[in-house]
């Protein structure tokens, strides 16, 4: 999902009493600082994932440089619903890297980057985003969510990159998503693990 606009039409209808479950990876960048990106829960060099967003946001009072989502509307600012928070105290729309959630709406999906509502023009990078519902009465239509979580301890204003490779011997890493700037925490990133068989990763630290 690209963060270059407010809101991204995913295509898929949502009936009210569904269960939307989200996996979401990726780091983006909403400057061309290169501190200034951010994972799907606004967690990056710059930001820790507590940040309420301030009245000019896409989403006022939910997680700022956050993955969010709204059912209904179009792609313009203020229309539709925003969905219930993921997780407590995250502010209506928040989704972040894992969602899941029964919504109470009727309507298209979309999820957006919560930037500056002005703010959109120097933004950069895709968040990868699966997506799965239910039936309104429960019986599933979609798989389970697999995924793979990579963590490691970080050291503040160290740069890291995730790698991922086929093969270790195979010496062909490729990045998964953007650098991003050590908090002093465990930082973490999501990677979806559908329809592939194997797949190696490795953190580097850029010197």
């Amino acid at each position: 999902m690209p963060v270059t606009s407010p809101w991204y039409d995913t295509g898929i209808d949502i009936s009210a009493g569904q269960r939307l479950t989200v996996l979401a990876a990726g780091c983006v960048r909403y400057s061309t600082n290169f501190a200034k990106n951010a994972d799907a829960n606004g967690v990056g060099g710059k930001t820790d994932g507590t940040m309420p967003a301030g009245p000019s946001t896409v989403a006022p009072g939910a997680i700022v440089y956050s993955l969010i989502g709204k059912i209904g509307g179009t792609t313009n600012i203020g229309t539709g619903t925003l969905v219930p928070e993921g997780i407590a105290n995250q502010g209506a729309g928040f989704v972040g890297a894992a969602y899941s959630q029964v919504l109470s709406n009727t309507g298209r999906l979309f999820l957006g980057y919560n930037d500056g509502t002005n703010k959109f023009s120097d933004n950069s990078g895709v968040f990868f985003v699966d997506v799965w519902t239910n039936t309104p009465t429960g019986g599933t239509n979609a798989g389970i969510a697999v995924a793979v979580e990579v963590c490691w301890p970080s050291v503040t204003n160290e740069v890291y990159v995730v790698q991922y490779a086929p093969a270790v011997e195979a010496n062909r890493w490729t990045d998964l998503g953007l650098p991003a700037r050590g908090n002093g925490t465990t930082n973490c990133v999501f990677d979806s693990t559908r329809g592939r068989s194997e797949r190696f990763y490795r953190v580097l630290k850029i010197p």
